[in-house]
């Protein structure tokens, strides 16, 4: 569920999942880390107050 979540995130944004998604085995925080740096840097997150 979280590669298709990644997926469809990154073809609205025209970006390449492969850049976030890096296999099965695998650290997941460096992940999360970058995927919440681009929903920060997209989101304007002053209107979810």
């Amino acid at each position: 569920m979280r590669d298709s979540l990644v997926i469809w995130l990154c073809s609205r944004k025209g970006m390449d999942p492969a850049d976030i998604i890096q296999g099965s085995s695998y650290d997941p925080e460096p992940v999360l880390e970058k995927l919440a740096d681009m929903v920060g840097k997209h989101l304007d997150l002053s209107r979810l107050k």
